[in-house]
């Protein structure tokens, strides 16, 4: 996994910078907090309160601010709550950050890569962050390691700190919903924490890099954007989403839970229903292909509609299993069950639908 490929555990979004700190504004905290200095998909939306330990909702920002603009070898703490920290860098977007100012081009980066990271449900999605601008890392160029990672969502770019942050739809946004990102797809619904201003299609309000991958597919990420007000943003970032959906991220769990890495945990029968499943134009099989261990065989059987579509099993010391389904007569986007008829425990890290 290269720099640029995270775990989006989705913040919300507002913030503020000082010298010799990294603060988050809208969040509040004071120039006087000195230093104190998020990556997983996954800001929340809503905004916290004032004090000297961090409310969950600061804590949060201050995760992915210091991802966003930290190197791997920086941290930010809580110099008035010691138990609140360290929170560490991985990006490295801005590391100038921790010991000085933040300057346009440093809010820009960080503004672009919390935007990108924020998603309405709080859900954690692997996605792989790209830029084609000049002026950032080439860690986040496209390589070879972004094969798994074949769908443009989107760009998102601006200056929270001081003003709206804006996205527009890429080639692949629609498939957002279906993996649970929601952002590029629906940016309104994202409001909170941020404002996320709608700019219609990237390639329209963007120039796009492509560069061709050893297998032949191509990335496209965002070099440069403009804004409605006909402002050029210089560091865009453009992500880019797998087919894979964490099993965890069901939007409806019945009988079993979602540990901390988004994987589905089973011991007894349960249901799990994803909801946005694309199945596309008349096709009469798709594919389910199941990621996970279990202590015992665990059938799965998998309906839409209250049509069975088929069933398979997750066999003990065997990663994946792959279930044929009978999709005659489905189009577009449905609501898709699996029904876990586990007797063991079991963990389910991820479902695709092919």
């Amino acid at each position: 996994m290269r720099a640029g490929q995270v775990t989006v555990s989705p913040p919300s979004t507002n913030w503020f910078q000082s010298r010799a700190a990294l603060l988050v504004a809208a969040l509040v905290f004071s120039p006087a907090a000195g230093r104190a200095a998020p990556l997983e998909n996954g800001l929340s939306t809503e905004r916290g309160t004032t004090g000297g330990a961090l409310d969950p909702t600061k804590a949060m920002m201050w995760k992915y601010v210091a991802a966003c603009a930290l190197r791997p070898d920086q941290a930010l703490s809580n110099p008035k709550d010691p138990k609140d920290g360290p929170f560490p860098g991985r990006l490295g977007l801005a590391p100038e950050w921790l010991e000085s100012t933040c300057d346009e081009a440093c809010r820009q980066k960080v503004s672009a890569c919390l935007l990108a990271l924020t998603n309405r449900t709080g859900k954690h999605v692997q996605v792989s962050l790209l830029s084609a601008s000049p002026r950032m890392s080439a860690a986040l160029r496209p390589s070879a390691s972004d094969r798994a990672f074949p769908f443009q969502e989107g760009a998102f770019f601006g200056d929270v700190f001081r003003g709206p942050g804006y996205v527009c739809h890429g080639r692949d946004a629609g498939k957002g919903p279906q993996v649970k990102r929601f952002c590029a797809a629906e940016p309104a619904s994202c409001d909170g924490l941020f404002a996320f201003k709608d700019v219609g299609a990237c390639q329209d309000a963007c120039t796009l890099t492509c560069s061709r991958l050893p297998d032949g597919t191509e990335r496209c990420p965002a070099a440069q954007c403009r804004s409605p007000d006909g402002k050029t943003w210089d560091f865009p970032l453009t992500p880019y989403l797998r087919n894979a959906i964490e099993a965890g991220n069901a939007d409806q769990l019945t009988g079993g839970t979602s540990d901390d890495q988004q994987a589905l945990v089973v011991s007894a029968p349960a249901t799990a229903v994803y909801q946005n499943i694309d199945l596309g134009p008349a096709a009469a099989r798709h594919v389910l292909i199941v990621t996970g261990t279990t202590k015992a065989p665990l059938t799965i059987e998998v309906t839409a509609d209250g049509k069975r579509l088929g069933a398979g099993t997750l066999q003990p010391k065997k990663p994946e299993t792959r279930l044929t389904l009978n999709t005659a007569g489905l189009t577009g986007p449905h609501a898709i069950a699996l029904h876990l008829k586990a007797t063991a425990p079991a963990t389910l890290a991820t479902v695709e639908f092919r």
